[in-house]
């Protein structure tokens, strides 16, 4: 019943609603069974706890004022009637941002759950017309879209993307995209992203027992796992081998196309999932640790605001070294702007970034798995992707690079997939609002660079036309180590990290960083896995 919520027309919502509080009377009042048809019999309070939490996350998360109110007053009324009602658990979609955008509006005979959102964040039509194309599309507008609508334009393309990938047009079945995707989010532990997946695939009504792991689905998509393995944790590693044992009968036959169309879903959820850590994505509301049917303690009031500016601008972080300020970071920036250096010196600047942001970090201590991760994966360990003693080889730009091959070729194997990635990639390679912490009108080119071509210099990507040397004045050892994590165990960042990194910034400046290091590990995964594509056609005289 919730999608038909997901409508723009006032009169089929009303028409929707006036069914859901029906159904709600029928089993508040005691009646035995599912009210809806085609629905075995269950004892009502049961079908009712179910609904709950999808009533709660609508009525703190739903774009539509009048779904808010209805279904806030409907929960009220439960309430008065002596029926448990669950509660939210976090006060914000971050656990690191307290002023993530919030579309709960303050109205009399809302549901008192939670106490509103604090919010120094103003939502603009834009972002408000972006959110209601979400929710109109998926029915929820989640803590992933409501953290990145600080920026709703960059928002509008990647959820484009996301549909694109997993609604849109394509090779691949529908049923099979979201257990992809979770199967890549498992890699790094991301269980807000696999739970996420999980609920779309119930909806694609293929029944219950893929989810149960590897082991439950059928071969083909388990033939896919020392793929997704190597490409989310040594994607230098890829070789045409690879692609050519899923095109074998053995793993279910797969066509180039529906390989580059996995390749995709992959990449953007092992890069997501470094957003959503980095971000502190709380777990959604109707999430089972999204909610208690138990009233939560009120939130301490510094957990709620946080500390982004520590108590020093300069203090040492755990990485090493301080932190320039952002008024030393702009002149660095205009002294970059004057130097020029040769050939060599870029290899040798190079090199030694690479060198020395991997001793920033150290193999991460794996952790016992949760069992929604582990029966996700086959081996013992998923945290096998710290390539400190062993750090990727050099990986020449311009031998192959998105713009020169990969773009055309998965325009391709998957139709219009290139313009839609390309879109994206170059919309946030190139965003800026001309601002830095309280300084406006400042040319953030250099800096926006610096994080993008970190990122993928710590994957083997070498550009000759780039000046590393600015890597090295513009990102001090706790912004590269930080980056270090994005890249390779995403699943370790903390609210510490979060705090102590580039302390002068507003949130919603390095919910850029964030967007920035995300985009760019999906655009390097995706060279690696095209350029194998590559070879392996070239191998076969495609």
């Amino acid at each position: 019943m919730a999608w038909l919520l997901a409508n723009r027309d006032a009169a089929t919502r009303a028409r929707a609603l006036d069914e859901i509080a029906n159904c709600v009377d029928r089993l508040s009042a005691g009646h035995y069974g599912s009210p809806l048809q085609d629905q075995p019999l269950r004892p009502c309070n049961e079908v009712l706890a179910e609904w709950l939490p999808t009533f709660l996350r609508l009525a703190k998360q739903c774009p539509f004022s009048d779904v808010r109110k209805r279904l806030s007053a409907l929960l009220s009324d439960l309430k008065d009637r002596g029926i448990r009602i669950p509660y939210v658990v976090s006060q914000s979609p971050s656990s690191f941002i307290p002023e993530v955008v919030s579309l709960e509006k303050s109205s009399e005979g809302e549901h008192d759950s939670a106490e509103p959102v604090e919010c120094n964040c103003q939502m603009d039509a834009t972002a408000e017309s972006v959110l209601e194309t979400v929710f109109l599309d998926r029915c929820r507008v989640d803590h992933l879209a409501l953290t990145t609508a600080f920026h709703p334009k960059y928002l509008e393309y990647f959820h484009q993307t996301q549909q694109f990938l997993m609604q849109g047009d394509g090779p691949l079945k529908y049923e099979h995209r979201p257990l992809i995707a979770i199967m890549a989010a498992a890699r790094h532990q991301c269980t807000t992203l696999i739970y996420q997946e999980e609920i779309e695939y119930l909806q694609q009504d293929c029944g219950e027992s893929a989810l149960g792991g590897l082991k439950f689905m059928e071969e083909k998509l388990r033939s896919l796992n020392e793929l997704n393995r190597v490409l989310a944790h040594r994607p230098w590693h890829l070789t045409e081998e690879h692609i050519e044992a899923l095109t074998k009968p053995a793993a279910g036959s797969w066509s180039l196309s529906e390989i580059v169309h996995a390749i995709m879903i992959m990449a953007h959820f092992h890069a997501l999932s470094g957003f959503v850590f980095a971000c502190g994505i709380n777990p959604e509301v109707d999430h089972p640790s999204g909610h208690s049917f138990d009233r939560p303690p009120s939130p301490v009031p510094s957990e709620m605001n946080g500390n982004t500016n520590g108590d020093s601008l300069h203090e040492e972080s755990s990485a090493g070294g301080v932190e320039q300020s952002v008024q030393e970071l702009m002149a660095t920036m205009k002294d970059l702007r004057e130097v020029e250096h040769s050939h060599e010196e870029m290899l040798k600047n190079w090199t030694s970034i690479l060198v020395d942001s991997l001793k920033l970090g150290s193999p991460a201590t794996v952790q016992a798995q949760r069992d929604q991760v582990r029966r996700y994966v086959d081996d013992e360990e998923v945290l096998e992707s710290w390539p400190w003693s062993n750090p990727p080889p050099m990986f020449r730009a311009q031998e192959y690079s998105w713009d020169e091959h990969g773009f055309s070729l998965a325009n391709r194997l998957y139709n219009g997939s290139g313009d839609v990635l390309d879109e994206k990639f170059r919309f946030a390679y190139n965003m800026t609002y001309n601002t830095m912490a309280d300084y406006v009108g400042v040319d953030t080119k250099l800096f926006r660079r610096a994080i993008w071509k970190c990122m993928q210099l710590l994957f083997g990507i070498f550009q000759d036309d780039f000046n590393y040397d600015s890597i090295k004045r513009l990102l001090s050892p706790p912004v590269i180590h930080y980056i270090v994590k994005f890249a390779f165990t995403p699943e370790d960042i903390t609210k510490e990290n979060y705090d102590s990194t580039m302390r002068e910034l507003k949130h919603s400046e390095k919910v850029h960083v964030n967007i920035m290091l995300y985009e760019a590990r999906f655009q390097v995964e995706l060279v690696y896995a095209l350029r194998a594509i590559t070879r392996f056609m070239t191998s076969k005289s495609f």
